[in-house]
């Protein structure tokens, strides 16, 4: 009798000791689950634990944003624990947004005696046609590295007339500006909501080129390398699925430029537009303002 009580105790102590250290499991509506230890719970919040939880510190989560919850987990079913490892953030981010932009401090070629070139510049600055796609590996819930692509188009023209010569014609700009960059980045908790904020940061590579006319058509090319800094805002849709809003500013001076004019050009305009732009550079420095879809998991 006595050998048989304290077989049976063994065994309820060996199982109370299994089940106290079992691992619960919390499925959330986006698809990603929380591999815990649930410490309390009420009908709005579930209280919890996990190994990077500090002593004495515990997490919550709303039960809206929760699918279903399981108990013992890693007791009742350990190879999937084994194969399923929990993740309490997103690694993988990937993005495409539509753009608007505005040029700093961009002016455009000085070249004959033309009217009001202020004006003239001020349209020129906005651009309302620009697309920025880039993707983030995360290598844990804060710090990431990635890669983006951004195109930017500015464009104005006007009928002018050159008062010297009398010769009539087309003072346009078509800027064309991509950007292929590194990126870093900083990802900061949104707590509950679902919602978290972003900071990117990162060098690139941008082209520049302009298909341009002073009454006769030229072209002008070049690159350069500069920086860019993005503050950015996701707001959750669930499921992995986000609507991110980007505020921020890449910064270049092209300079080393290219300069070729069309067929029929008379050297009195090619020779001193050439030197002209030859020895300058362009600020495209710009903000930007950007709105898409974001997807991650």
């Amino acid at each position: 009798m006595y050998v048989r009580f304290t077989l049976l105790l063994g065994i309820f102590v060996v199982f109370n000791s299994l089940s106290g250290n079992a691992q619960d499991l919390i499925v959330k509506l986006n698809g990603d689950s929380l591999h815990c230890k649930i410490d309390d719970a009420n009908e709005r919040f579930i209280y919890y634990i996990t190994s990077k939880t500090k002593k004495g510190k515990r997490l919550v989560i709303s039960r809206k944003e929760v699918v279903s919850v399981l108990y013992n987990y890693e007791e009742a079913d350990p190879k999937s624990i084994k194969s399923t490892e929990a993740r309490e953030y997103e690694v993988f981010q990937a993005y495409g947004m539509a753009m608007g932009s505005r040029l700093i401090q961009y002016e455009s070629v000085r070249f004959g005696d033309f009217l009001d070139f202020d004006n003239y510049d001020d349209e020129l600055r906005w651009g309302t046609s620009g697309l920025t796609f880039g993707m983030n590996y995360f290598v844990d819930a804060e710090y990431g590295f990635g890669l983006l692509y951004s195109k930017n188009t500015y464009e104005n023209s006007l009928d002018v007339r050159d008062l010297v010569t009398g010769v009539t014609g087309k003072l346009s700009d078509q800027i064309d500006l991509n950007y292929f960059g590194a990126n870093l980045a900083y990802r900061l908790s949104g707590g509950q909501t679902g919602t978290f904020f972003q900071v990117n940061v990162g060098i690139g590579y941008c082209t520049y080129r302009n298909d341009a006319s002073v009454i006769y058509r030229y072209d002008v090319s070049g690159g350069s390398i500069g920086l860019h800094l993005m503050g950015m805002a996701n707001f959750s849709l669930g499921y992995g699925l986000y609507i991110p809003v980007q505020l921020g500013v890449k910064g270049f001076n092209i300079s080393q430029l290219e300069v070729s004019f069309h067929e029929g050009t008379p050297d009195e305009v090619s020779i001193p537009i050439t030197r002209e732009i030859e020895a300058m550079s362009f600020n495209v420095a710009r903000l930007e303002l950007s709105v898409g879809l974001m997807f991650a998991f």
